[in-house]
Order: C-alpha cells, then structure tokens, then sequence
C-alpha cells in the first residue's frame, strides 16, 4: 500500500479530491508532487504523545495512521519573505523566520502569489460545498481577506490570467463535467447508489440498491470511445473528452478555446494542462490522441482570446509523450517533461524546452538526472529549478539557459517533495531526511540549507522511531539497485526477528524513499524487520533498467525483490522461518507473483489490489493502451499475457493469503484478488478476502487505511 495510501498499479490516472466535491480534481503542476484529499479524518496529531502518553516514548500504532501531513504546494515570495503552503487541507501562511501570519480554517487549496508578493489568492470549499476564489492582503505580517469571488462549476487549479481577470481551465464538456445535483442527492441517499462518487461510501459492509432512493436511479451510459473507463471518474464517453475553457471572473460564462479536431468528429483529441503566456494573449496545451493508442503527445498553442477553437496550432513535432507545459518570462520558449515515445509507459522523463519561433526542441536533463518530476523557470529567466528522483531520493537542481549545464543545489539522504525560489535565487523546500518527517527548509545557498518550521520534531520526539537504513541490492541478472531496511526501534543484534518483505506500488512511478514512513513504521513497531527494495522498474532508475521489465513485469523466474530478501538474511538478524510479503497494487501483483516462484518460503501473505489474470483485464481495466503497447491484443498474442499472469503459479501456491480491494477499482479490478482467493480455497489453503464496497484504487479514507493495516497485522500474527 506505498506509503500513506494504496498507490496505482502501473500509474496513478487521478489523485483526486473527493468528499465534499464528489469529483475528480487535478491538485498540482509540474512543480507539485503531492495530491491533496479532502476527508472527514482528524489528520494532525502531535499532541497524541502528550495527552495520550504522558509525553512518555511510546510506540507507533494506528493511531498514528495520517497523523504526519507534509506541506505541499508550496509558494514563495518575489522578495522570499512570506511562505504560502498547505497541509492538512488548508491554505498557511508563515513568515521566512517561521512566524505565523494567516491560516485558513476552511477547506482550501492552491495558493498564489501576486508578483508584488502583497496579495495570495487560493481556492476554498465552503460547508454548502461552494467553492471561491478568496484573496489575502499580506501587510506588515498583518493578514486581512480582501475579496471573495463565488465561481460556479470550477475545479481544479487557481489558474488566473496575468490580469487577473480570467480563470483557465481543462475539463470535459459540460454535459459530463460535473452532476449539478450531487449536494442533494447526497442528503436524502445516505447510501449514495451513484458509480460516479463511489468514495462516499462509510462502511465496510455491502449495501443493496433496493435500499437507494428510486429518485437517484442514473441513466444508462452510450459508450463509444475506444478507451472508456477511468478509476475513481466512472465510464468515459465519447462526448466527455477534455477541452479547454476560461471563465471571465464573476461570469457564468465559459468560453471554449480548443474543441475537435478539423474534420469534426469528437473524441480524437484531449486537451490538458493549459498555461498562460506571460501577456495573456495565449494559452500552451497539451494535446493527445486517444484512439491512437500511442504514448504520444504534442504541446499546441492557441489565442485566449477568440473563443472559437480555430486559431490553435501545433507546436511540437517529433514523437514524445511531453507533459506540464511552461512558459518562459519572456514568452518566447515553451519547457516541458519529455518523454521518448519508444519506451512507451516504463520512458524516463527529461526537461526539455521549445523555441516558439523556430520550434526547435531541446533536452536540458541528461545523465543520472534524467527522472524529472517538476520544474519552475526562476523568477530572473536564467535557470530552471528542477526535482529529479534518484535511488530513493528526490533532489533539487537548476540548468543554466545559458550554458545548458545542470548543478545540483542539494546532496544527500535527501526526499525533496516541493520547492519554490525568490527573485534572487533563494530555494525554498519542504524535504525530509532518512529518519525525519517533511518540513519547510531555506536554502541561502548551495549545499546549505535551514530550517523554517517544526511541525513534528516533537512528535517524532515522543515516539519510539525505527531506524531506516539504506542499502544496495543485486538482482539474479547482476543488476545493482537501493532498498531500505527498517528494524524495530528496541532492536537485539543477538536476537533474529520475522520480517516483512514489502514491495511498492507502481512500479515505475513509485519508490521507497528517505524520511519517516507510517507503514514500515507500523510494521517495524509490530516487531518485524521491514524490507522495501526498489527493484528495475522503480522510479529514480535509468532507462535501461526500468526497461529490465518489458514484458516480465518483474515476474521472473527469480524476481529481483527476493534477491533483496535474501540479501538481509544473509546478514544473520532475520528468522527465515518467519518471513512475510505484501503489497499494494503492483506490490500486489508482486505478492501474488511471489508466493508462485517461491511456495514455501512465506509463512504468510497479505496483497492489496494486486494483479493475477492479466488477459482478462483487457477491457475491464483501463490500461488498454499499456497493453496494446507492450503486449498486443491477448488473441493474438496469449503467451506473453500468460507468462505475466500470478494465476498460472496458483497450483504451487501453498503460502496462506489475504486479499484486499475495492470493488469500484478500474486500475485493478476486485475480481483479480476473487480468482485468487477462490483458487486457494480450492486448494484448501487458509485465505481471505476483504471487500470495501464503493472503494476505487487511490482515494482511500484514513479509517479504512487503518482497518487494511489492522487486517494485514492480525493476518500475519495468525502465522506467528
């Protein structure tokens, strides 16, 4: 289940915020690694020590679940005086000295500076799930609400134009958007038969439809798109591809900028990611063709000013998948993520750049700094600040637009996660260490940085924290790669202890990292020794060995994540007879593939969400381009679905399993864990399956994370 929530197999398609919107919202650019959720939880919990405890150490637990909420989002000013972030869901505002200046109370989201740095602006939910524009007066430390503009049907980022007078936006059309009635139809159906906000299910327990609201009866969906579906979002029809839009500020009025493509027909085209030139007269897109079936997209331009949809044009030529569109200050280049399209879905991405002129494409990242994950151009038009994931790590960079030459700004034990930088160069951060929780840093200069908040030192503080070490580890096929290790906070070297094998989501958009992590937490607090190994195909790898998994999928003979069990055995501090594995997703997938290959090395198994069958996710799940890319249709080409598929180890399976889904899951359908527990119930091997009615891959709610952990322990304590 990754870290503080089950993580996609293959790749996340939406964090969204669901809840109080009841729809699918795309909370960050390129520079925002963090999606936000909105729940009903209690999140921060740095006084459980004290009124709990007595202030005394005490072990992690449960409890603890969603207790640490990094800052993210995370917004500096011109003059690097005044830090805008959020956490928990609510916009703060703290000096560059740590004093506070203003909070939101409500839920909020997106904060934005003028480029005075005197004015924030952000987003805001209110009780009658209202959602405005509210903007902050910054004098003297002193905060004062300033203006507040309702915005009707908006979602997303605060996307404003350089005048302030337009909001910018990529969403489907209107028919598909949004359900106007959800608000109502959530108060008089507590049972909420709609497929379209599955996630406000409460309970655990299946509830029947004969117990809806006949009034909330949803009419039948027409499909007509070659890719149709979209965890956590619904079926996705032809007439429901996204296109561009702004919003004249206190107007109802939307105006479409981008619609089909010149012959007409709908669905050939979706347009995303929309940024506004630096003078507003224009808007970059991304533009992508989903009947293609190809890992290709092409970056447009087209007026923001024309409404009509016929004034964009391509800008981009050659075959890549490029995302997180942003314009230069000076307007005349265009930078981006690149990623080549012949790698397909395992493709690194690099920052690259375009000349709005010539055209001309450039790639700035090269070498060990290839995995890019966000960017933001300096505010004085000489650099590009950039994060990059590097072997379980993330870390901060720039490249010169004059010299092209990249240099790193931090080194380290490092987990980078936001980051910001005033006028004059000045790095701000949230980053964590090996052993420590995210926090907002300073960084005055190259290699220094300083600390701005203590959110959780001194919870951190009163727990009985277990160590993380950092390892390499070396596959059967010699290749060399991290994992961490984690041993209880008590920790006996005379002592063996049972471990958990725990194998992340993803896999090549997830990896174990530095800093305090909830789940080994548990596990390490639960007594175990908690092995997290980043196999090829983990985020922070080179290309070639990410591409290691084409087509195996990491379910080799001898899969690379035992290599890294093995490996910590060897040292002599695990009891080989008590060995565990689980995961979450393509950890999963992993767990199902693993208790096959090696039968009787587990006592026991717990797997989350994870893939067993792969042909028959064809159609059913909605990676049906990953599959065509790699793998080609399973009639034609059954033998390498077969040799991905858990299911044809299941005869030599004797490990007792758990299994753990939704059963509104698109990214990896529930009946990939039925086919699984029901074969070992065949078996007669011990095994169990927990349903979460309404519950898709991602958007899991801090209780129902806390019973998935809780079912995973008191399994494995079962084999004990």
């Amino acid at each position: 289940m990754g870290g503080k929530r089950p993580y996609g197999f293959k790749q996340k398609a939406c964090a969204t915020l669901v809840v109080l919107l009841a729809l699918c919202m795309n909370f960050g650019f390129a520079e925002d690694l963090n999606s936000i959720r909105i729940k009903n939880s209690k999140v921060l919990c740095p006084d459980r020590n004290l009124l709990l405890y007595n202030n005394h150490r005490r072990n992690v637990d449960l409890g603890d679940y969603d207790c640490i909420q990094p800052p993210t989002d995370l917004r500096v000013t011109s003059d690097g005086n005044y830090i805008a972030f959020v956490r928990a869901n609510k916009v703060f505002v703290i000096s560059s000295s740590n004093e506070p200046v203003f909070n939101e109370p409500e839920v909020s989201w997106s904060p934005r500076w003028d480029a005075q740095g005197h004015k924030l602006s952000y987003l805001l939910v209110d009780k009658n799930n209202d959602v405005y524009i509210i903007y902050i007066d910054i004098v003297n430390s002193s905060a004062s609400v300033s203006k507040r503009i309702y915005i009707r049907s908006y979602f997303g980022d605060l996307n404003i134009s350089p005048d302030g007078n337009r909001l910018l936006f990529s969403r489907a059309k209107l028919t598909a958007a949004i359900d106007k009635n959800i608000g109502a139809r959530n108060a008089r159906n507590p049972c909420v038969c709609s497929s379209q906000c599955p996630q406000a299910h409460d309970t655990y327990s299946l509830r029947s439809r004969q117990d809806c609201d006949p009034s909330a009866e949803l009419k039948p969906i027409v499909i007509n798109a070659l890719q149709f579906k979209a965890d956590g979002e619904g079926y996705v029809s032809e007439n429901s591809q996204d296109r561009i839009f702004t919003q004249v500020l206190g107007s109802d009025a939307l105006i479409q900028l981008t619609g089909d493509m010149p012959n007409g027909k709908a669905g050939l085209n979706e347009d995303s990611e929309p940024t506004w030139s630096p003078d507003g007269n224009r808007v970059a897109f991304i533009r992508e063709y989903q009947n293609e079936l190809r890992y290709r997209s092409e970056i447009w331009i087209t007026s923001a000013n024309d409404g009509k949809g016929g004034s964009a044009i391509r800008l981009t030529r050659a075959s890549a998948d490029r995302r997180s569109p942003a314009w230069s200050n000076d307007g005349k280049s265009i930078a981006y993520l690149s990623a080549e399209e012949r790698h397909g879905p395992y493709a690194v991405r690099r920052l690259a750049i375009i000349s709005v002129a010539t055209q001309k494409e450039i790639i700035l990242t090269h070498g060990s700094r290839q995995n890019v994950l966000a960017f933001r151009f300096s505010r004085d038009g000489k650099f590009i600040y950039y994060l990059y994931a590097k072997s379980g790590g993330q870390y901060l960079a720039r490249v010169s637009l004059k010299t092209r030459n990249s240099e790193d700004l931090l080194s380290g034990d490092l987990f980078i996660a936001s980051f910001d930088a005033s006028y004059d160069n000045r790095p701000v951060v949230v980053m964590n260490a090996l052993n420590t929780a995210s926090e907002v840093y300073t960084v005055p200069s190259a290699g220094k940085f300083n600390s701005v908040t203590n959110f959780y030192g001194p919870y951190l503080d009163g727990l009985n924290v277990a160590l993380k070490t950092h390892m390499s580890a070396r596959a059967a096929d010699g290749t060399v790669f991290d994992m961490f290790v984690t041993k209880p906070a008590d920790f006996d070297p005379k002592r063996k202890y049972p471990a958990i094998l725990n194998i992340h989501g993803g896999p090549q958009d997830e990896q174990f990292h530095f800093g305090f992590d909830i789940v080994s937490q548990l596990y390490a607090a639960s007594g175990y020794i908690v092995i997290e190994p980043n196999p090829p195909g983990s985020l922070g790898q080179q290309q070639a060995v990410v591409s290691r998994i084409f087509r195996n999928w990491g379910c080799t003979d001898r899969p690379a994540v035992l290599s890294a069990l093995d490996q910590v055995i060897a040292q002599g501090q695990v009891d080989s007879k008590k060995l565990f594995v689980t995961g979450y997703s393509y950890g999963g997938y992993m767990t199902n593939c693993v208790i096959g290959r090696a039968p009787t090395k587990f006592r026991a198994a717990a797997s989350g969400a994870g893939g067993s069958f792969v042909a028959a996710d064809f159609g059913p799940d909605m990676w049906l381009k990953w599959y065509m890319w790699e793998l080609g249709a399973p009639w034609r080409h059954p033998r390498f679905y077969d040799a991905l598929s858990p299911i044809r180890l299941v005869d030599k399976v004797r490990t007792p399993t758990i299994f753990l889904g939704g059963d509104a899951d698109w990214n990896v359908p529930i009946y990939n864990s039925e086919l699984m527990y029901q074969a070992l119930k065949l078996k007669g091997i011990k095994s169990q399956l927990i349903v979460f009615p309404g519950q898709d891959h991602t958007n899991w709610s801090t209780e129902r994370s806390r019973y998935y952990y809780s079912a995973v322990l008191d399994w494995f304590k079962i084999f004990q």
